[in-house]
């Protein structure tokens, strides 16, 4: 069951995220999007997914903070993400054809890819399991608020190639910081949550 999220919270915890951490996310986002670059997209799934596990430790406030070769880890869930990748670009090059919605159709499959890239990376899902939790939540309102919000961070991360193209070093991680803001929301991998403390045991009953 998928949480509902604010959007305009969701932007502001992700800008929280990228301020107070640039030093390390914009390295981490600029090796990730080169590599993805350079192997035209091969190995853009697995890069983006070590990126995720470094923001969602970012947010859960992880005592061992993360490093800048942390942003290889995504290798561990390679061939998954890779084929979510590959799914998702199958469809986009089918219906970019089609004039006006091929334009609609790729940020929205931009953000399919990167929902299915999260569900492997921070779900621990299968490739399998990733197109199903999609498919089950396709139909709720809260899933397609999500997207939303997916798209509107493909945007802000774009924002700097329309302005100066290294500005994108800077957009380009606050778009992902949002992202996992939005997953966290969304599917009950909320920091705040995680970071209260059990309760405690109630005591032993008086002899």
């Amino acid at each position: 069951m998928i949480n509902k999220i604010d959007i305009g919270a969701e932007i502001s915890r992700g800008w929280t995220v990228f301020k107070e951490n640039m030093a390390l996310l914009i390295p981490v986002a600029l090796i990730a999007g080169l590599l993805g670059g350079l192997t035209c997209g091969i190995l853009a799934g697995p890069m983006m997914a070590g990126v995720y596990l470094i923001i969602r430790r970012l947010l859960q406030n992880d005592p061992v903070k993360p490093q800048i070769g942390d942003v290889f880890k995504g290798f561990e869930y390679f061939v998954d993400t890779l084929l979510c990748v590959i799914a998702i670009a199958i469809i986009i090059g089918i219906l970019s054809f089609i004039p006006v919605v091929g334009q609609v159709v790729g940020f929205v499959g931009g953000a399919f890819s990167v929902t299915g890239v999260m569900f492997v990376a921070l779900g621990k899902m299968k490739f399998a399991d990733a197109l199903k939790k999609i498919g089950q939540e396709v139909s709720t309102g809260p899933f397609w608020m999500f997207i939303l919000t997916l798209i509107i961070a493909q945007i802000i991360s774009g924002v700097g190639v329309i302005a100066c193209v290294i500005g994108l070093f800077f957009t380009m991680p606050i778009g992902l910081c949002i992202a996992v803001c939005a997953y966290s929301t969304a599917f009950g991998d909320d920091p705040q949550a995680l970071a209260q403390p059990p309760e405690s045991a109630p005591p032993p009953p008086a002899q």
